[in-house]
């Protein structure tokens, strides 16, 4: 992406991420939060405005005109995570049909480029596919990028390598109740 990212913060005590969006009216603060699910490799990521009160909501619209900057700033944010976490993979989706077809829409557009940090799936009824831009999915599913030696490895060999990680990636999402990942409010 070509926007430059806000700057963010980690809390050490969870996995919690926090940064500002800003426009001139007002400053929002954000919260991007990673929970793990019953897959101790799988993270669910909701992205949370903080409301006056300090509450939290992932259905509030915060209209400050930055949202190529804040999908920016979360998906640094995933890249921190997944640097820090390398054998772990985060999921989520929208809140809404909105939000969900809003992030296919970014993902798919972006999909060069965040290909070349990430591996991006998409989830359909509890079974992990390859992203394709303009499927309707459940889930997004994204994890680190694998790395492969420097030989030329051919077509079968990658289709082989992306075939292997998969099979592992839907074992570990067999074992998660993806109906606990509801909105959080």
């Amino acid at each position: 992406m070509d926007e430059k990212p806000y700057s963010f913060s980690l809390s050490r005590t969870e996995f919690r991420y926090e940064f500002e969006s800003v426009s001139q009216e007002k400053v929002v603060q954000k919260v991007v939060l990673f929970t793990q699910t019953d897959s101790p490799q799988i993270f669910n990521l909701a992205l949370l405005d903080v409301l006056e009160g300090g509450k939290m909501s992932d259905v509030s619209v915060t209209n400050n005109d930055d949202l190529r900057t804040v999908i920016a700033t979360v998906f640094k944010i995933i890249e921190d995570f997944l640097n820090k976490n390398q054998d772990r993979f985060v999921i989520f989706k929208g809140s809404d049909d909105r939000r969900q077809r809003l992030y296919r829409i970014v993902i798919g557009r972006e999909l060069e480029l965040l290909q070349q940090n990430f591996q991006i799936w998409g989830v359909v009824d509890n079974e992990i596919t390859i992203f394709e831009i303009n499927k309707e999915i459940n889930f997004y599913l994204i994890g680190k990028k694998m790395k492969t030696s420097k030989k030329i490895v051919t077509k079968t060999t990658a289709e082989q390598i992306v075939q292997k990680k998969l099979n592992e990636v839907n074992d570990m999402l067999k074992k998660t109740d993806l109906s606990k990942l509801g909105i959080i409010r």
